[in-house]
């Protein structure tokens, strides 16, 4: 009977905390950094190993702004 309520709690707190997200976050400054994934692999690809790379949190750079003159 224990389990079951610390496992109903889990569960409850886990939906609670995926439903809610910030407005914020759909307007990041950050992007992932797609030329330096792309470097990278192809190094790997062309070294004597040939590594797989398996991105778990792949680079991210600051978004330029578009619209911004120097």
């Amino acid at each position: 009977m224990r389990i079951g309520f610390v496992g109903l709690g889990a569960a409850a707190l886990f939906l609670t905390g995926c439903s809610s997200q910030p407005e914020n976050m759909s307007q990041s400054r950050y992007e992932v950094d797609s030329e330096y994934m792309s470097k990278v692999e192809h190094q790997a690809r062309m070294g004597r190993n040939h590594v797989t790379v398996y991105w778990i949190n792949p680079p991210r750079k600051e978004k330029s702004s578009e619209g911004e003159e120097k």
